[in-house]
């Protein structure tokens, strides 16, 4: 009686094991930056992958790659799948925070430049681009068209904000300091340094984040302000009263990269994939307005020609940007940030 009832045990078991919902199921842990854009991305991409896959989809937010650092080095990280600009990846890349690509896999990365992939990151899902943007109620005849015109505060006088970075603040004075678009790099520290210093009395406001930058366009705190290309066409679609140009854009990549350690690896690098697939990328223009990074986005058909035509990945538009270089940014990312730093406190 003994052994016939093991087999039926076995069996009742396995049996409510099927009948409970999600027991045997894997789970993902997806990270970003957060805010109205993580809340986009995860309709658009993040729920649909985690359906299609049948995975539980846990998110969580992280500031800088110091967050990741945290993680490996707690032992037992929980994060798999991060979304980082192309600079932070490299930087966490050569710290070994992150698990090798497995290629085999991850097979949508090669549609992408091979210059935007690694051995331990692929591609992201958008580009953002650093754009000029102005108040159309201070200039109602056009605004400033350059990063000529944003420091040129006699031809377009009016209070600018300015972001408290390097990072695309060095360029944006070379720029305007008549520095050919392909000549930014490799950047000449000294020079954008002297530019930007010599500007530092014409700013009304040095502001540290994005959102800030959006609550200065707002608030009407500030005319000129360089931001993220899709924060200011946020705010403009909200009701503010504003322009902006993909001139001297400065337009930096996304990434993506799985956390050395993840718990769920097999199943994140499965995401991974998923992530770079163009149909799920041009979704992601129905939330919000950043510009798919897949080169096969726009033969997808997916996306509107009236939406197309104001993305700052659209063929017109990246032709007159300047690529961020995220490998002289993390060659050079350290010292000089910490010169950044000494000049705000002069």
């Amino acid at each position: 009686m003994r052994k016939t009832m093991l087999p039926l045990a076995a069996a009742l078991l396995a049996c409510a094991a099927l009948a409970t919902p999600g027991l045997a199921q894997p789970t993902v842990t997806v990270v970003d930056y957060g805010g109205t854009w993580q809340a986009a991305e995860s309709k658009a991409l993040f729920q649909p992958i985690a359906k299609k896959l049948g995975v539980t989809l846990r998110e969580d937010s992280l500031q800088t790659i110091a967050d990741i650092r945290l993680q490996v080095q707690s032992g037992k990280p929980t994060w798999d799948v991060v979304a980082l600009g192309i600079g932070e990846c490299l930087a966490a890349a050569k710290e070994g925070l992150f698990e090798p690509v497995d290629y085999s896999v991850v097979t949508n990365a090669a549609d992408f430049p091979p210059e935007l992939r690694g051995p331990n990151y692929v591609p992201g899902t958008v580009w953002a681009s650093f754009v000029l943007t102005w108040s159309k109620e201070k200039f109602k005849n056009g605004g400033p068209q350059s990063w000529a015109d944003y420091f040129d505060t006699k031809k377009f006088p009016g209070a600018r904000a300015a972001y408290n970075a390097p990072r695309f603040m060095l360029e944006a004075a070379l720029l305007a300091d008549g520095v050919a678009k392909d000549k930014v790099y490799p950047i000449d520290i000294d020079r954008a340094f002297a530019k930007i210093r010599a500007f530092r009395k014409d700013v009304a406001v040095w502001y540290t984040s994005f959102g800030q930058a959006v609550d200065l366009i707002n608030a009407g705190e500030v005319d000129v302000v360089p931001v993220l290309d899709g924060r200011i066409i946020d705010a403009i679609a909200k009701g503010a009263k504003w322009d902006f140009t993909f001139n001297q854009g400065i337009i930096n990549a996304a990434c993506s990269a799985i956390v050395k350690g993840a718990p769920n690896k097999a199943t994140a690098m499965k995401f991974l994939n998923e992530m770079l697939d163009p149909e799920l990328q041009a979704n992601l223009t129905n939330y919000f307005v950043y510009g798919p990074m897949s080169p096969k986005v726009y033969a997808t058909g997916l996306i509107k020609p009236e939406v197309a035509v104001k993305l700052n990945s659209y063929p017109a538009n990246f032709k007159m940007q300047v690529v961020l270089d995220p490998h002289w940014w993390a060659d050079n990312r350290v010292p000089v940030q910490s010169r950044w730093d000494a000049m705000m406190k002069e």
